[in-house]
């Protein structure tokens, strides 16, 4: 017969192995579940994905994009209109280039299609600066990491409150910070 203590030992193993278990039941189960949305969801995607207009979803069916990278990608893709390179990648939080290098065989960038007619972005060697208070959309958008959105906001802006006094004001467009000035300062001006 066991005395209490050996009772009370004998009951928190019992306890401990049953929990132990349980949780690694789950843990396995969860697993599975996991490995299977991501065949799936595999199946269903054809590669490459157009980077501009791939949804969450999508980029998660590429190997090493959880749910969390494809939010930031897509996220990050609203923030600056669209993308213009792959490379760009590199600016997204918790993707670096080593994931970018790994990731770049399943993905391409469609050029925009804007009223007709196809924007093609302009190289470093052709590259003159855009004037800011003449330029309509579709010339803004040749000014890496202005897209759609930003190029509109910045007629619109313009359009409204009369023109630039200096590159620096484009800050004062929503959308356009600090960060994004610094990256596109050597290819606009105002005449």
């Amino acid at each position: 017969m066991l005395n209490v203590n050996q009772r009370l030992i004998l009951i928190t193993i019992l306890i401990a192995f049953v929990i132990g278990g349980i949780v690694y039941l789950y843990e396995h189960d969860k697993g599975r579940k996991v490995e299977s949305i991501k065949v799936l969801s595999n199946q269903n995607t054809r590669f490459p994905v157009d980077l501009n207009n791939a949804s969450a979803k999508e980029l998660t069916a590429i190997p090493g994009i959880g749910v969390v990278k494809a939010n930031a990608i897509v996220e990050y893709r609203k923030k600056i209109g669209m993308f213009t390179s792959i490379s760009q990648l590199k600016e997204v939080k918790g993707i670096g280039p080593t994931t970018v290098e790994k990731i770049s065989k399943y993905l391409k960038i469609d050029k925009p299609h804007l009223t007709g007619k196809i924007v093609e972005s302009i190289s470093d060697s052709e590259r003159n600066k855009i004037d800011i208070n003449t330029a309509g959309v579709d010339e803004l958008m040749k000014i890496k990491y202005i897209g759609p959105k930003k190029a509109k906001a910045i007629v619109e802006y313009r359009e409204k409150n009369g023109p630039f006094r200096s590159i620096r004001d484009i800050m004062k467009v929503d959308g356009i910070g600090p960060k994004t000035f610094e990256r596109i300062k050597e290819n606009i001006e105002v005449n």
